[in-house]
């Protein structure tokens, strides 16, 4: 519990301000010290953290341009959608390929005679077995099962392959009226047709007694004039790396071209995402930098500043060594430095790199000394987790942790000191009431003794 003061009761002295001001002299400097120390720390932090940002941003642009398969990427593409779609081509050669689709692949469908009772007509137990293309599945008929029953058993059994079961009601083939099962498989490929078998002859009308009404086929297409005949409408083995999908039938002689080239776009799109990043961390460094009066930068004279700008310009115009061709350093692709610093981006000079030269592409970002892996070493040494400015925060943090310290330190010694003058105001309050008090004493008994006058002048009468 605190204690509570009265200082000065018996002195008349106020003695709380007094000791106040000794307390506020001895505490406020240091405060404010610690105070200022903690605000530059911060300060220099939230600098360290926007050069992070700066940095990653430009770091992970580095890695999609470090990577061998973006400069080896391929887009695929028709001269119309109408009969083919096509997927991959990133591995595929460049070139162009005429397809023609002459048929496509299908299932079968088989049909049973028309039961005039319709959907409730009923057969015997059973086994029903259905097979296509190496497939097979069962169902278990019950005497009492309706041929809606079935149909629903069929679509519902867990090991159905691909068979759809239909049940048409009201139909007649001009004699008789009634219900008829239709069965569909979605197993393609020639001499893949469905057969139904069963174990009981009693089910024959709705296995082995069923009409075919188309069988199964495959697909064909022709590719430059050759033809390939596959069980379903996907070709994947034509030309590597693209898969083919037959969508509709061609007119006899007509064909879609199909266009493979290396993917240049994506690589000129990573190019102007890197420049984009690093005209930003110039700006970031402008601003960290920054000696305007009225916005000073956290960061003026700072050597981390001084050395990432240097190093990392540096790392981007200085040529690539091992490159036997023009297209050796960033300038060469028409990428170049500005007054302040940032880049400027020719498209048009660019685009003339990459149908002279885009072959040495891949070389200029991803070797050793290419311009990626050369960045992405200088960024992870600043930005890196154990990197320069890891390595000042946690030195920062460090620091403020012993400000914080120093502030618990110096809360103690100003209660020791707080009740240390407590204690010597309170005995010299006490001692000065002591002196008051004998006064006052003194000047009652002085006044009380014969003939002592208070200072006025009396006569006798």
């Amino acid at each position: 519990m605190g204690s509570i003061s009265f200082g000065g009761v018996g002195s008349g002295i106020d003695v709380n301000s007094i000791i106040d001001a000794i307390v506020g002299a001895e505490a406020t400097p240091k405060q404010a010290a610690f105070a200022r120390r903690e605000t530059d720390i911060q300060l220099t932090l939230s600098g360290l953290g926007n050069l992070r940002s700066a940095l990653s941003e430009v770091r992970s642009n580095l890695f999609a341009l470090s990577l061998p398969s973006a400069f080896n990427n391929k887009t695929a593409a028709l001269d119309t959608s109408d009969f083919i779609s096509v997927s991959g081509g990133t591995s595929a050669q460049p070139g162009k390929y005429d397809i023609e689709v002459e048929s496509l692949a299908q299932g079968s469908e088989s049909t049973s005679g028309i039961f005039t009772s319709g959907g409730s007509t009923t057969f015997a137990a059973g086994t029903l077995t259905f097979s296509a293309g190496g497939k097979t599945f069962d169902v278990v008929v019950e005497a009492s099962d309706t041929l809606e029953d079935i149909q629903a058993k069929i679509n519902d059994d867990e090991s159905n392959f691909g068979v759809t079961a239909s049940v048409l009601n009201n139909v007649s083939d001009g004699v008789d009226t009634g219900s008829v099962l239709k069965l569909t498989s979605n197993v393609t490929g020639l001499g893949n047709d469905l057969t139904v078998t069963n174990d009981n002859a009693a089910l024959d009308d709705i296995s082995t007694n069923l009409t075919v009404d188309e069988n199964a086929s495959s697909a064909s297409i022709k590719v430059d004039g050759y033809q390939s005949v596959g069980d379903s409408n996907e070709f994947t083995d034509i030309i590597e790396g693209v898969t083919i999908t037959a969508g509709v039938v061609n007119d006899p002689g007509e064909t879609t071209t199909l266009t493979i080239k290396q993917d240049t776009e994506s690589v000129k799109s990573k190019i102007a995402n890197l420049v984009a990043a690093f005209n930003s961390l110039v700006a970031t460094l402008q601003g960290l930098s920054s000696t305007d009066e009225n916005a000073p930068g956290p960061l003026v004279g700072d050597a981390t500043v001084r050395s990432v700008e240097s190093q990392v310009r540096n790392a981007l115009v200085n040529p690539v060594s091992g490159i036997n061709s023009d297209f050796d350093s960033l300038t060469s692709l028409g990428i170049t430095t500005a007054r302040d610093g940032s880049l400027n981006f020719s498209t048009s000079r660019l685009d003339d790199a990459i149908d002279e030269s885009f072959n040495s592409f891949e070389e200029l970002f991803t070797s050793d000394d290419g311009i990626a892996n050369r960045l992405l070493e200088i960024v992870d040494s600043f930005a890196g987790t154990t990197g320069v400015i890891a390595q000042r925060e946690e030195s920062l943090n460090n620091q403020i942790d012993r400000i914080n310290d120093d502030r618990e330190a110096l809360s103690l010694r100003i209660e020791k000191l707080t009740i240390r003058l407590q204690s010597q105001f309170g005995a010299m309050d006490a001692l000065v009431a002591q002196y008051n008090n004998t006064s006052s004493f003194l000047a009652t008994q002085l006044a009380n003794l014969p003939g002592f006058s208070s200072g006025k002048n009396s006569k006798d009468d």
